[in-house]
């Protein structure tokens, strides 16, 4: 199936939020903070294009319509194929993307060194696991639904308004990469403490306790 610019405009919109909650989840629960995640906006344009080339490769588990669909529906259990085209996808383009952000900006965007079963510092077992089934699930339950939502709800004043946004996501991700190569370090522009917090809420139980 085809669809217009303005649809995947919101696309790129909706995946690159979910792909800045995702990170930042998962910081809170493993390492007990949140941050920027080297953005000014809350947004991970990687996401959103993640989502685009795995369309262009392989179209969802239910309409397959990338360049590997002959391959892929040839197989009796093709869902198990997509998985695991949506596993080495993510294992590849994390080392790929690992390695060549480390040669651009010297230092590593991510590190999975401490989780078992890692392949080089930028993925492993695991995470690729989970990464595919999270994959599978939307583009299985979400990606056409939210396809045929934009579609209904297109209009030019709209379309503009996500043309825009898009925009903004795009340059937003340009100039943060840029500053991270020109300073060679992480762009933090804010993080949150799960102690502190803890703190902060200690102490405003304890100020309404003494009124």
């Amino acid at each position: 199936m085809s669809y217009t610019l303005p649809q995947w405009g919101v696309m790129l919109i909706i995946t690159s939020f979910i792909g800045f909650m995702i990170e930042n989840t998962w910081l809170w629960l493993t390492k007990s903070y949140i941050d920027n995640r080297n953005m000014n906006l809350p947004f991970l344009f990687g996401y959103g294009f993640a989502v685009a080339l795995v369309y262009l490769f392989v179209g969802t588990p239910s309409d397959r319509e990338g360049i590997l669909k002959q391959a892929i529906a040839s197989f009796s259990s093709s869902n198990i194929m997509y998985f695991l085209f949506s596993f080495f996808f993510v294992s590849i383009g994390e080392i790929a993307l690992g390695y060549a952000f480390r040669a651009a900006c010297r230092f590593d965007y991510w590190d999975y060194s401490d989780l078992p079963f890692h392949v080089t510092k930028y993925t492993s077992f695991f995470t690729s696991i989970l990464f595919a089934g999270a994959i599978f699930m939307f583009m299985n339950f979400c990606f056409s639904p939210i396809m045929d939502f934009a579609g209904l709800q297109s209009r030019p004043s709209g379309n503009i308004a996500v043309y825009l946004t898009d925009i903004l996501i795009i340059s937003d991700f340009i100039y943060c990469f840029a500053q991270m190569m020109k300073e060679k370090k992480p762009y933090r522009k804010w993080r949150k403490n799960k102690k502190n917090k803890e703190k902060s809420i200690q102490k405003k139980i304890q100020l309404l306790r003494i009124k």
